[in-house]
């Protein structure tokens, strides 16, 4: 009798075993499934072990409801091993809510939690509980509460309990840096990960995927090149975490050409490494090789909504209604829930090509569940102006019974896009008599609306609101305060906006550039665009425009063409049109007329009407302007008596170019010659 039980024992002990490793080792849900149904016929469905191992490997295959299913089923009562399975289970999946609720039952119950129940439950209020019970000195709960707080965007409190945990581990550093980076504190990420590297820490793929995104963010190519040294130097460059983090930090300096190298020779890709090229080839206005590498990521595996909406946007930039309606069709045969992005993004497409009142596209989007609410309402006030139907527009607008931010936005924003200016600032005052507050969005859409009016008091009104709003330290924002001073006659008042923004990016520089250009500073603008490269800001196509353009409006040629080369030599930016009009317009500018010839002539694109028509209109003017020089004498005649400035250059003017100038003012006349006046400079 004792024998069998010895053997019943080892029996059963040989069959938990089997059964343990075998869900260990389910690498399907249908392999899991078939291990639950035997569990339940063997009556093992109440054991703990067994209960909380399904609750775990359900949730690693993202089916939170059976983990959920299983924990009822098991009775857990006061097992907190069974509530730490569970609450685990449900954060792993992104059930926030339902994680704490189940805490809170916890302590309804009054089941004493362990460290594990406070690492699980992360929410804000856990924090002076752990404190109660002697676990604040506990290095898994310090990580947990430090990522709690980065996530409620408290990133003072997760630094204090960094600072103050006794003991760190890799998981501690990487949960700050990745808090600083999911709130756009870049400098600050890179601040901890080289304490973390000073104190000879080996980072792991998280590590550098966290360091990779902040030096994107900061749009810092060196230290960006260095990281990717060390990536190949401790051996990790097949992770493909690490992979995408490089992706993604070379489209960000706008560096395609490494980015790709990197893609290609990728073993493993998933669709953030698809998507994140996707849209680095849309970002820079390569929307061709966008919708290429699109066709081939759909022949591999089904695209994620963000690559769609990135390629409807492509098809809009290029014109391409056709390709458009087959990535819809492709979206509603493969049965995507189109959110509020993509149905936007769609209408707006049809708006544009003109085909959006009568297409079938539009009626299938309704079918996909737009009902008449607020979203379709905006969408339709956007739309109408699109198309051009700005009383349609507003129709829908005033007819709405309830308005958001967004439908303000919205119309504002379809005021501008109308170019009925003064309506947009009506709307803007209308919309703050109404009790609506403004937001950086709105912002964005009505100082252009300035800028287009040259309205300097209006856009010093709204930068006072910004002010108010706590909103001046918005980089967007920044940027479009610089240009909207700047075209309302105040470069003054751009360079204090910039001196006060204390995070610059590309387009900041960009604008700064642009308005010295404007105004004709142009050594202004080539010492901003050596400030910008010194900073670690790498210039895209539209910096090298702003900046070729202020040579050219200032005279300096060499540098002007010597920024041209450097495009394509140091940034590996491919001359665009627009680019090749600059350089025709510098050289044109300053009379290199046979030059700019030669430089049309050996452009690699085709120049357009566009190249020609600039040369042709210089050349005329150049020449009109020479044979002018050329005839004697030249007659001037004012009304108004001449003043002291005009005539001493007129008599600068005589000497340079070995003329005589008459000038008739309204006492007398002047002959200027040599560089002297008739009048001995008495009139």
């Amino acid at each position: 009798m004792k024998t069998l039980r010895v053997l019943h024992e080892c029996s059963r002990q040989t069959l938990f075993s089997s059964i343990s490793r075998a869900l260990a080792s389910a690498a399907a849900s249908t392999q899991l499934h078939k291990l639950h149904s035997l569990i339940i016929t063997l009556g093992l469905h109440h054991s703990v072990i067994f209960s909380a191992k399904l609750i775990a490997k359900y949730a690693h295959f993202r089916d939170p409801t059976s983990s959920f299913s299983v924990f009822r089923l098991a009775s857990p009562s006061n097992n907190v091993y069974l509530w730490n399975s569970i609450i685990r289970a449900l954060t792993h999946n992104g059930l926030f809510s339902e994680a704490l609720s189940l805490y809170s039952e916890t302590q309804r119950i009054r089941l004493q939690p362990d460290t594990y129940t406070f690492l699980l439950s992360s929410m804000p209020s856990v924090h002076d509980r752990v404190l109660e019970m002697g676990f604040g000195s506990d290095l898994y709960i310090g990580n947990a509460l430090i990522d709690m707080y980065c996530r409620f965007n408290d990133l003072d409190k997760a630094r204090k309990v960094f600072e103050e945990m006794p003991l760190r581990d890799v998981v501690s550093w990487n949960s700050l840096i990745s808090g600083y980076n999911a709130n756009g504190y870049w400098s600050e990420a890179l601040e901890i990960y080289y304490r973390f590297r000073n104190l000879g820490v080996v980072p792991d793929s998280y590590t550098m995927s966290s360091v990779l995104r902040a030096c994107g963010g900061l749009g810092s190519v060196e230290e960006g090149d260095i990281i990717h040294g060390l990536i190949e130097k401790i051996g990790i460059k097949k992770d493909v975490i690490v992979n995408n983090g490089l992706l993604s930090m070379y489209c960000k300096f706008n560096g395609l050409i490494d980015g790709r190298r990197i893609f290609d020779k990728m073993v493993l890709r998933d669709a953030v490494s698809w998507n994140t090229m996707i849209c680095g080839y849309s970002q820079v206005g390569l929307y061709e090789e966008s919708i290429k590498l699109f066709m081939e990521m759909v022949n591999q595996f089904k695209p994620d909504l963000l690559t769609i909406t990135s390629i409807l946007q492509a098809c809009g930039h290029l014109g391409d209604l056709e390709f458009g309606k087959y990535v819809h069709d492709y979206m509603i045969t493969s049965g995507y829930e189109c959110d509020t992005t993509a149905s936007n993004i769609l209408i707006n497409m049809y708006a544009k090509f003109g085909d959006l009142l009568a297409s079938q596209e539009i009626q299938s989007l309704i079918k996909m569940g737009f009902n008449s609410n607020i979203v379709v309402s905006n969408t339709l006030v956007d739309m109408y102006a699109k198309c051009g139907e700005m009383g349609d527009s507003l129709k829908v607008f005033e007819n709405m019974k309830a308005r958001d931010i967004i439908t303000w936005n919205t119309i504002i924003a379809s005021c501008v896009h109308s170019e009925d200016c003064n309506l947009g600032l009506r709307m803007i005052s209308r919309m703050r008599t109404e009790g609506v507050t403004p937001d950086m969005a709105t912002m964005l859409s009505i100082l252009p609306v300035c800028s287009l009016l040259a309205a300097k008091r209006q856009g010093k009104e709204i930068h006072g609101c910004i002010f108010k709003l706590g909103l001046e330290s918005d980089v967007p924002v920044g940027n479009v305060l610089i240009e909207m001073y700047s075209k309302c006659g105040s470069l003054r008042n751009s360079f204090q906006v910039f001196k006060l923004m204390k995070t610059k990016d590309v387009v900041t520089w960009t604008a700064l550039i642009s308005a010295c250009g404007m105004y004709g500073e142009g050594k202004k603008a080539v010492r901003a665009f050596g400030e910008m490269e010194a900073a670690g800001i790498v210039p895209d196509h539209v910096a090298f425009v702003a900046i070729i353009f202020a040579c050219s409006h200032s005279g300096l040629v060499e540098e002007g063409l010597n920024y041209f080369h450097r495009m394509k030599k140091d940034y590996k930016i491919e001359p665009r049109i627009e680019h090749y009009a600059c350089v025709v317009d510098l050289l044109s500018r300053s009379a290199f007329l046979d030059k700019a010839e030669d430089f049309i002539l050996s452009m690699s694109l085709k120049p357009d009407s566009s190249i020609w028509g600039l040369y042709l209109v210089l050349f005329e003017e150049v020449n009109k302007l020479l044979g002018i020089l050329q005839l004697t004498p030249l007659h001037v005649m004012k009304n108004l008596r001449v003043c002291e400035d005009c005539h001493t250059v007129t008599k600068y003017i005589s000497k340079i170019v070995q003329r005589e100038l008459l000038v008739r003012d309204a006492n007398r006349f002047h002959v200027f010659k040599d560089g002297a006046c008739s009048c001995g400079d008495y009139w």
